[in-house]
């Protein structure tokens, strides 16, 4: 069950840090300055970590293991009924 759940707790627990960045920013004047940088190194981060839990987790994926289109034709059509 871990590897469907670990990506999504990860997601989760840095978007409450991201509030929680800003929150000790409002609370601590001196950084005030840099709660405008919290969030440009906290993204990386953020999907840095959840690719590597979605990598670790990708044999549990067995519905994302089957072909997504099953011929050439298939797959434009697909594409421009999506457009």
């Amino acid at each position: 069950m871990w590897p469907r759940g670990l990506p999504f707790g990860l997601y989760m627990a840095f978007i409450a840090l991201n509030s929680l960045g800003h929150a000790v920013a409002s609370w601590i004047p001196c950084l005030a300055a840099a709660e405008a940088l919290w969030p440009l190194w906290l993204y990386p981060l953020k999907i840095v970590t959840v690719f590597i839990a979605l990598g670790l987790g990708w044999g549990a994926y067995t519905e994302l293991h089957t072909p997504l289109c099953r011929s050439l034709r298939e797959g434009i059509m697909s594409a421009g009924v999506g457009i």
